[in-house]
């Protein structure tokens, strides 16, 4: 059986196309994604006129990418960007009369416990809490889990197209700039510190869009050591990663697109995300960092297989 999952993220639109095997097991048949950057406006909250087409258009490139690979059930499902916006809704029912696919807007509870899920498929979690670090265009999503359970699990508005709009950085980003973000963060971010008090994970494991830009930045660096494990992604030495943001905190886009492995999409809003990276460091005890190479829609492959095993 054929499973596609369309991921409506606020930077981007992903499809994943699978092809179940005996025990739950699947291979994937194809995987793409499509930049749309549909974050809304920080003034009126509301998805512009331009990303919501582009949105659409994206969502009709999918919807033939699972016609050509005959699919036989799909799902569809939206973070952030819609699920806060004022025209979300809009969205939504648009790509139901334009296109017939039907979207489920998820919040973000169910958001980090399919991250969750995704995760604990790529790697083994082990028996001592980790925290699962998930930064999104519009929200970000903490959990601190084990292999068998969920311990704790938030959801913040803290993605890096949501800071950006709300801080319109200047290029470079000056330093009160940096300060003002970080002061933001710190206190929205107040409850993991208690959370990671009471439960104390030691590793973070790193999900989706930005922790996916730095890894294919370190595998093109000799510079910046990092091995990848067949089990468990890429692993990435903490004094090394501080040290590429200093190189990069004040750093201008023009610079940043120059370098290796960074897609341009993700070039202006890197920078946020290493900030948030590491104000989650210095306000936790995280002694080592890894990068899970799956995350919100390989966990959505494992509850569609279920939910299609339970309806048979």
């Amino acid at each position: 059986m054929k499973i596609g999952i369309i991921d409506c993220g606020t930077n981007t639109f992903n499809v994943l196309i699978v092809e179940t095997l005996k025990d739950d097991q699947w291979n994937v048949l194809f995987s793409t994604k499509i930049a749309v950057k549909l974050a809304p406006s920080a003034i009126d909250n509301r998805i512009g006129i331009n990303r919501f087409g582009r949105g659409i258009d994206a969502l009709l490139i999918h919807k033939n990418t699972l016609s050509n690979f005959q699919v036989d059930h799909y799902f569809a499902f939206a973070t952030s960007a819609i699920r806060d916006s004022a025209n979300g809704d809009d969205f939504v029912q648009s790509a139901l009369d334009l296109l017939g696919i039907k979207i489920e807007v998820i919040d973000g509870n169910r958001e980090a416990e399919l991250i969750y899920d995704g995760v604990k498929l790529s790697m083994d979690l082990g028996t001592k809490p980790s925290l699962i670090m998930d930064i999104g265009g519009g929200s970000l999503e903490f959990v601190i889990c084990t292999k068998d359970e969920i311990l704790w699990k938030t959801s913040l508005p803290l993605g890096v197209s949501r800071l950006k709009g709300i801080f319109r950085p200047s290029d470079p980003m000056a330093s009160e700039e940096v300060q003002a973000m970080e002061q933001h963060i710190a206190g929205l971010i107040a409850p993991l510190n208690e959370a990671c008090k009471k439960w104390k994970p030691d590793t973070l494991v790193g999900s989706s869009g930005s922790f996916d830009s730095l890894v294919e930045v370190f595998s093109h660096d000799s510079e910046i050591p990092g091995t990848y494990k067949e089990k468990g992604g890429f692993e990435l030495d903490l004094d090394k990663f501080k040290n590429f943001y200093d190189q990069l905190i004040g750093s201008t886009l023009n610079e940043r697109l120059c370098i290796k492995g960074l897609v341009p999409m993700r070039a202006d809003m890197i920078v946020i995300a290493l900030i948030l990276i590491r104000q989650t460091l210095s306000t936790t005890e995280i002694i080592s960092m890894l990068h899970s190479p799956f995350a919100l829609k390989e966990g959505a492959v494992m509850h569609a297989i279920q939910l299609l095993k339970e309806v048979e």
